[in-house]
C-alpha cells in the first residue's frame, strides 16, 4: 500500500512539473495595433502641384520606440510614396482614393487607411480674388491667389505679430490663358452663380460692352460655356442695353439696367447653371415698370431675397426700398414676387428715416452684412440729409421660414428689447457720396471700410457713435475693395496703378501700426491696367 502511495505521489508531482514548464508555450506576445488617420487636410488639390500628406498614428499600446515599419502609398496598384510622409506631384484630373499600408516588418503586421484626393484647377483655390481690368484697349480678367509659407520641413513660417507669413501669385489674363482667345473690351463688372451640382466652384459671368460681350465662364476652369446675350429671349437684349449691376439668386436672376430697369429670368431648374431665359419686359410692381438700384446680397448658397432701392422715373421719382423674393418651397412658389418692405409693429423709431419712404435723403450707400441666419440678413445705410448732415442706419430684415411674410427681429438695444432698426448722426471727415464702400460680410469683424482716395477708412458698426476713423493710407487710389473672405479678416483692394493689396481687416479698432495692418502688395512687376471691379472667388453649389 505504502509503494502503490509513494508511485501515485510521484505521477502528480510529475505531471504538475510537467503542466508548469508547458505553460510558456501558449503565451501571446502583446500586438501594437495602428491606427491611421489624415487630420486637417484640404482633398481638394491642384493638378500639377506638390501634395504633402503627414498621416497621424494611433498606438494600441503607449510604447512605439522599437517598432520597425516600411510605409508604401499607392492609388489602386501604382505606388506613389514609400516615406512616412506622401510627397506626391497630382498628375490626373480624377477623384482617387489614396491608400497607405504600414508594414510591421518585425511580425508581418500590415495596417491600411485611405483617402480621397479630388485634383482641381487653381482656380478654386480657397484663398483667391478675380480682378476685372483694362488694359491695352481690352478686357483682362486675371487671379490672385494666396497661401501660407512653409520652411523646408513644412511647417508654416510666422511673421512678428504670429501671422503666417504669405506667399501670393498673380496670374494675368486668365482668359486667354484657358481660352486661347480675347475676352473682349470695355470690362464693367463680376458677378458669380450656382446651381445644385456637386462638385462644384459655380459660374462667373464677366460683363463688358465689347468684343463678344458678356460671357460665362466654369469657374473651376475658367472655360467659356455661353454668353449672356443666349439666356435672353430670342437670343436678343433688350433696346438700349447697359448692364450695371445683377444679382443671382438660387432660382432668380436680375439684371440692372442703366437706366434702372430691372430685367429678370426665373430658372427652370436649380440643377443646372443655365436654364429659362430673362425677359425683354422689365420687372414691375404696382402696374408699372421698376426703376431701381440692387443691393447685392453677401455671396451665399441661400439667399433669401434681394433689396431694391427704388428711385421711379424723373416724372414719378420714389425713394423706398422693394424686395424679390426667391422662394420655392412645397405648395410656396414666390420667386421673382416683388414686394414692399413692412411697416414695424409700434412704427419707426425716432429719427429713423422709414424704408418705405426715405423722402428727400440721399441714399449713398447701402450693403448687407451677415447676422448668422441666411434668412435675417441685416442691413447698413448712408443717407445724407436735405441740411447736408449725415446719417447711419441700420436693420436686419426676417422672412418667415416657409412663406413670404417679412418682420424686422427684436434685438436687446441700449438695454431694452426692441425692433432691430438703429439710427445715428454722424460726422465724417471725407464726402461720403465720392467714396468706395465696403461691409465686411463676417460676423467676427463688424467694419465697414470706406475709401477716398488714397485713405481707408471704417466704422464699427457695434458702435457706430464713435464715427469714421482713418484707417490705412495706399499708394494709389482706390477702386474697389472686397471684406466677403469668410472670417472678415482680410481686405482686398485695388488700386488704379494697376496693383492690389491685402490688409488686414481683424480687429481694426485695436491695431494701430501699418505693419499690422498690413498682409501683402502686389510689386512693380505687376500691372493689371485699369482695374474696373475686384471680388472675392466664392464658387459653391446649392446644399
Amino acid at each position: 500500500m505504502k509503494i502503490i502511495y509513494i508511485t501515485f505521489l510521484f505521477l502528480v508531482t510529475f505531471n504538475f512539473i510537467c503542466c508548469y514548464d508547458d505553460k510558456g508555450n501558449y503565451e501571446y506576445k502583446q500586438i501594437n495595433d495602428i491606427e491611421i488617420s489624415f487630420p486637417d487636410y484640404n482633398f481638394e488639390q491642384v493638378i500639377g502641384e506638390t501634395f504633402k500628406l503627414y498621416p497621424k498614428f494611433t498606438y494600441k499600446y503607449k510604447d512605439t520606440a522599437n517598432l520597425n515599419l516600411s510605409y508604401k502609398w499607392a492609388i489602386g496598384e501604382r505606388v506613389i510614396g514609400e516615406n512616412r510622409q506622401l510627397v506626391w506631384q497630382v498628375d490626373t484630373n480624377e477623384q482617387v482614393e489614396i491608400a497607405l499600408y504600414v508594414t510591421n516588418i518585425d511580425d508581418n503586421m500590415v495596417y491600411m487607411g485611405s483617402t480621397i484626393v479630388r485634383p482641381t484647377s487653381i482656380y478654386t483655390w480657397y484663398n483667391s480674388y478675380l480682378v476685372l481690368s483694362e488694359k491695352n484697349g481690352k478686357s483682362i480678367l486675371s487671379f490672385v491667389r494666396y497661401d501660407e509659407k512653409e520652411n523646408a520641413s513644412g511647417e508654416t513660417i510666422y511673421d512678428e505679430f504670429d501671422r503666417p507669413v504669405l506667399v501670393n501669385q498673380v496670374y494675368e489674363d486668365i482668359y486667354y490663358n484657358e481660352n486661347k482667345d480675347e475676352l473682349g473690351s470695355k470690362p464693367l463688372f463680376i458677378q458669380e452663380h450656382i446651381a445644385k451640382i456637386f462638385p462644384s466652384e459655380g459660374h462667373v459671368i464677366v460683363f463688358q460692352e465689347g468684343g463678344q460681350g458678356s460671357v460665362d465662364l466654369d469657374g473651376t476652369s475658367m472655360k467659356k460655356d455661353i454668353l449672356l446675350v443666349e439666356s435672353f429671349s430670342k437670343g436678343s437684349y433688350p433696346a438700349d442695353f447697359h448692364p450695371t449691376n445683377a444679382e443671382m439668386m438660387t432660382y432668380t436672376h436680375l439684371i440692372e439696367n442703366h437706366d434702372g430697369k430691372i430685367y429678370s429670368k426665373i430658372k427652370e431648374s436649380y440643377k443646372l447653371f443655365q436654364s429659362g431665359y430673362y425677359i425683354h419686359t422689365p420687372l414691375m410692381f404696382e402696374n408699372k415698370e421698376i426703376r431701381a438700384h440692387i443691393i447685392n446680397s453677401v455671396l451665399a448658397n441661400d439667399k433669401p431675397y434681394t433689396l431694391l432701392h427704388s428711385i421711379g422715373t424723373t416724372e414719378n421719382p420714389e425713394n423706398r426700398l422693394l424686395l424679390v423674393h426667391d422662394l420655392q418651397f412645397t405648395d410656396v412658389n414666390v420667386s421673382g414676387k416683388v414686394v414692399a418692405l413692412p411697416e414695424p409693429t409700434k412704427g419707426w423709431p425716432e429719427n429713423f428715416r422709414p424704408l418705405t419712404d426715405l423722402g428727400n435723403c440721399q441714399v449713398i450707400n447701402i450693403s448687407q452684412y451677415n447676422t448668422g441666419n441666411t434668412k435675417k440678413p441685416g442691413y447698413t445705410m448712408f443717407l445724407k440729409n436735405s441740411d447736408g448732415s449725415y446719417q447711419y442706419q441700420a436693420f436686419e430684415l426676417e422672412r418667415e421660414y416657409s412663406g413670404e411674410k417679412l418682420s424686422y427681429p427684436k434685438k436687446t438695444i441700449a438695454g431694452k428689447e426692441q425692433e432691430m432698426l438703429i439710427s445715428f448722426p454722424i460726422t465724417s471727415p471725407i464726402p461720403l457720396e465720392e467714396c468706395v464702400f465696403c461691409n465686411i460680410a463676417s460676423r467676427q469683424n463688424e467694419y465697414i471700410f470706406i475709401a477716398y482716395g488714397k485713405d481707408i477708412y471704417f466704422l464699427d458698426r457695434t458702435s457706430p457713435e464713435n464715427g469714421i476713423r482713418h484707417y490705412y493710407t495706399c499708394k494709389a487710389n482706390v477702386v474697389d475693395m472686397d471684406g466677403r473672405e469668410y472670417y472678415g479678416e482680410q481686405l482686398f483692394v485695388g488700386l488704379d496703378n494697376g496693383g492690389v493689396l491685402l490688409l488686414n481687416s481683424n480687429n481694426a479698432k485695436n491695431i494701430t501700426t501699418n505693419a499690422e495692418k498690413f498682409r501683402w502688395e502686389s510689386g512693380p512687376e505687376v500691372d493689371l491696367g485699369k482695374i474696373v471691379d475686384v471680388t472675392l472667388k466664392v464658387g459653391g453649389n446649392v446644399p
